[in-house]
């Protein structure tokens, strides 16, 4: 679930270098290609059918991690199937699950900053691979912002700790 985009990022760096022999290729190809069935396997998570943590934040980096794995190999037959279902829940998560000023309910602390890993990932492996432009949708950009401001701090004086966007100051649920 965490280490998706680390594999995608690997995969897209050796597959076309000369670490990987020619004759290889075909074998991390298809290497790479059962790991995203194996992700896609409804046993082995499947939000629809109930198998789930319960918080957002797992959901959302599993069901995108598949997403990177279509964006890295788009080629692949189930690309567009497994792609539809990680556009799914970024619209969900972008649409219903993140605030009109960019909030996300889980962004502060460690649970946040996953969420927004993959969310980001996808967003630019998306982007890249031709499918939808999620860089430059106007809501991934409040998201963005919105954590820029949580995690910068005012000045250097409070010793880098983050702290609550001005916006939310006044509003007790976030403080």
């Amino acid at each position: 679930m965490f280490g998706a985009g680390q594999v995608c990022s690997l995969y897209d760096a050796l597959i076309d270098s000369p670490v990987v022999p020619d004759t290889e290729r075909a074998l991390l190809r298809a290497r790479m290609a059962n790991l995203a069935y194996a992700m896609a396997d409804p046993s082995t998570w499947s939000a629809e059918r109930g198998y789930c943590s319960g918080n957002a934040n797992m959901t959302v980096n599993f069901v995108l991690g598949l997403g990177l794995f279509a964006c890295t190999i788009p080629e692949h037959p189930m690309a567009r199937a497994w792609y539809r279902n990680a556009e799914r829940m970024m619209e969900q998560f972008l649409g219903t699950m993140v605030g009109p000023a960019g909030e996300w309910p889980e962004a502060l602390g460690h649970h946040g900053m996953i969420s927004i890993a993959a969310v980001l990932s996808f967003a630019v492996a998306s982007t890249r691979a031709g499918f939808h432009d999620y860089i430059n949708d106007p809501r991934m950009k409040r998201l963005m912002l919105y954590q820029a401001k949580l995690h910068t701090p005012r000045d250097p004086r409070p010793r880098g700790i983050s702290h609550i966007p001005a916006e939310l100051q006044s509003d007790r649920r976030y403080i």
